[in-house]
């Protein structure tokens, strides 16, 4: 229960004293009592008050015994909501995703052995109440070990799945693991997408010569 130091104390004192003000200075008095009203109980202002006050409690109560309201739902509380979902994902559950929450931003680490599970992980996160933001650090490991080739093939199967990328600008060469990207982008945050897809596709590193036809984006 929030005390009187605490802001949401204050949020609350602020919104009834707000409108006690408010009510007291508006230069016309509001009239528009609903006639059902006045049919059953009058134009008694005390009447008003309580059904008003009893109406705000029950929507308040209802909110918070549906979880509806993120009241008490801290970072803890959002890592294990997380950790819930993912051993319940058939795509997932598995592996051993290390999960971590920082103010509604979540980051998971670990490895997994395929880029399907990395979607998944990242999208149960997601979908957690409270998470703004999620930082997928996940590793695609494969259980048995892939050609250059297959990595090649899926890197760019990942570049055309990526509205953000042209993966027809781009060409993708894979040595030992590691891939390389040659052509022209947009942008840094083009150049950005089309790394993490080639790191999603199973290369284990990744080499850039792509040419950024401009310097906006974040890099």
């Amino acid at each position: 229960m929030p005390g009187p130091g605490s802001w949401l104390f204050a949020f609350v004192v602020g919104m009834a004293m707000g409108g006690f003000v408010a009510g007291r200075t508006w230069s016309q008095p509001v009239r528009d009592v609903p006639e059902i009203w006045v049919q059953r109980f009058g134009r008694r202002r005390l009447w008003r008050y309580l059904a008003t006050f009893a109406g705000g409690f029950l929507i308040l109560f209802a909110a918070r015994l549906a979880g509806g309201c993120t009241y008490g739902w801290d970072d803890e509380d959002m890592e294990q909501a997380i950790e819930n979902a993912l051993v319940t994902n058939p795509r997932v559950m598995s592996f051993h995703v290390n999960t971590s929450v920082d103010d509604g931003v979540a980051t998971l680490t670990g490895t997994v052995d395929n880029l399907e599970a990395k979607r998944a992980a990242e999208q149960e996160a997601d979908d957690t109440l409270g998470v703004w933001r999620v930082r997928n650090f996940l590793r695609v490991r494969p259980e048995f070990e892939r050609t250059d080739l297959e990595i090649a093939n899926d890197i760019r199967d990942a570049l055309r799945r990526d509205p953000y990328v042209d993966r027809y600008d781009i060409t993708v060469g894979v040595h030992s693991g590691v891939a390389t990207l040659m052509g022209t982008v947009e942008d840094w945050d083009e150049l950005r997408a089309a790394k993490k897809n080639a790191r999603d596709g199973g290369a284990t590193s990744v080499i850039s010569q792509l040419d950024v036809e401009n310097g906006f984006g974040t890099g």
